[in-house]
C-alpha cells in the first residue's frame, strides 16, 4: 500500500463530492416540504374564503323578481348573480338584464322561427317547393329514421330554411344544435318520390319522377352513432328534374 492499480487522490474527491449531493439533496427536499405546506396552507384559505363568500352570497336578500323581454318568463337572481327560471341562464347578468344578451336573443329569435307557422289565408296563392336539399345517405333507428325521413328526399323546407336562405346548408348547420340543445322539433317539408319515369339524375343520384309533398318534426338528439340526426344531407340545385306535387 498504496495500491498502484488504484488513484486514491481521485477516489477521495469522488467521496467528498457523492456526500456533498447528498446534503445538497436534503436540503432541498427539506425547503420542497416547506413549500408544499405553505402551498397548502394557501389553498386552504383560500378555499375557505371563497366558501364564506358563497355562503354570504346565499345568506343575502334576494332581490324583487324582474320579467325577462327575452324569454317572455319572470326571473330571479341566483347566489351568483345569474338568471334563475330560465334556460341558459347562467350565461347571463340579472343586474344588467336590461341589456339583452346577444346569444340569447339570437336563440330565441331562431327558436322562434323554427316553429312559426304560415297563419296566412288560403286564398293566398302558394309560393312553389323547390328544393335544396338531398338526403343521400340515412343510418336505421337514427333521429332522423324516427322522424320519417328517407333517403332520397327533397327538402323543401327546414325549419326556416329554404331554397332561398339556406346559405349552402349552413342554415341547418346552425339551427340543428339550438334545437337538440333546447329539446325542439323542426319542422320539415320534404319531396318524396311517388311515381318514377325513366330518367335519372345522375349526379345526386336521385330518380326524378313526380313527388309528394311530406310534412315532418324533426327532433334532433345525441343517439347511438355520430352527429344529432343519423342522416347525410348535401346540397340539390337541380330543382328542375322534379315535378311538382299536386
Amino acid at each position: 500500500y498504496p495500491r498502484s492499480d488504484i488513484d486514491v487522490y481521485r477516489a477521495r474527491t469522488l467521496r467528498k463530492r457523492l456526500k456533498e449531493i447528498k446534503t445538497d439533496r436534503a436540503s432541498l427536499m427539506e425547503q420542497l416540504e416547506v413549500g408544499l405546506v405553505k402551498v397548502a396552507a394557501e389553498e386552504k384559505r383560500i378555499s375557505q374564503e371563497e366558501e364564506q363568500a358563497e355562503l354570504n352570497a346565499r345568506l343575502a336578500p334576494k332581490p324583487k323578481p324582474k320579467f325577462d323581454p327575452v324569454t317572455g318568463k319572470w326571473v330571479v337572481k341566483n347566489w351568483d348573480g345569474t338568471l334563475a327560471g330560465v334556460k341558459h341562464g347562467e350565461k347571463r347578468s340579472f343586474d344588467n338584464l336590461s341589456q339583452n344578451d346577444t346569444n340569447a336573443t339570437n336563440l330565441a329569435n331562431t327558436l322562434a322561427e323554427m316553429t312559426t307557422t304560415n297563419t296566412a289565408d288560403n286564398t293566398t296563392p302558394t309560393p312553389p317547393l323547390v328544393p335544396f336539399a338531398v338526403v343521400d345517405a340515412l343510418v336505421p333507428s337514427s333521429p332522423a329514421a324516427e322522424a320519417g325521413l328517407k333517403e332520397q328526399d327533397l327538402i323543401a323546407k327546414f325549419g326556416s330554411a329554404n331554397h332561398l336562405n339556406h346559405r349552402n346548408l349552413m342554415a341547418i348547420a346552425e339551427m340543428v344544435p339550438l334545437a337538440a340543445g333546447e329539446q325542439q322539433q323542426i319542422p320539415i317539408t320534404v319531396l318524396r318520390r311517388r311515381n318514377v319515369d325513366h330518367r335519372a339524375d345522375v349526379q345526386h343520384g336521385v330518380e326524378v319522377g313526380v313527388r309528394e309533398k311530406v310534412e315532418l318534426r324533426l327532433l334532433p338528439k345525441p343517439w347511438g352513432g355520430r352527429g344529432l340526426l343519423g342522416c347525410h344531407i348535401k346540397v340539390y340545385t337541380d330543382s328542375h328534374d322534379y315535378l311538382e306535387p299536386h
